[in-house]
């Protein structure tokens, strides 16, 4: 069982890896659990959507979220899930399992996510190759 702060350690890596690879963090959408899930799918090829509670700080701190969706072809082809940990994860593995190119905006990240974190794969980026030289040597 992960403890609350691995949960938050997890969630801080995921949402810091596009900036960390120089990438703008657009794979992910939050809105008011007040507001219809198919009014913000629309345009949207991939992503996920985090509810948070209308009265919620805006802050998104983990507590205030009531519902993750995983977004394919501006479809919610995943709901309900326990955090966006789990719906990025769940996310990787469609794309990957359905042979879905990466978004070009969030190459890097995805990669990381393939080759440092799952060891699928090989040959890495120069961007990817030096962010896992700096993880083995710490």
């Amino acid at each position: 069982m992960t403890t609350n702060l691995t949960a938050h350690r997890r969630y801080a890596v995921l949402r810091g890896l596009p900036l960390y690879m120089r990438e703008r963090p657009s794979i992910s959408k939050t809105l008011l659990d007040t507001e219809a899930l198919e009014d913000h799918t629309k345009n949207m090829k991939m992503g996920i959507l985090e509810v948070v509670k209308e009265s919620a700080d805006p802050s998104r701190s983990l507590t205030s979220v009531v519902n993750v969706a995983v977004v394919l072809e501006e479809e919610v082809v995943m709901d309900n899930l326990p955090d966006y940990t789990d719906a990025f994860i769940l996310l990787f593995g469609l794309m990957y399992a359905l042979n879905i190119e990466y978004p070009k905006d969030l190459k890097y990240t995805f990669e990381v996510v393939q080759k440092v974190f799952l060891h699928l794969g090989n040959e890495c980026t120069a961007r990817v190759q030096s962010l896992k030289n700096k993880l083995v040597h710490m």
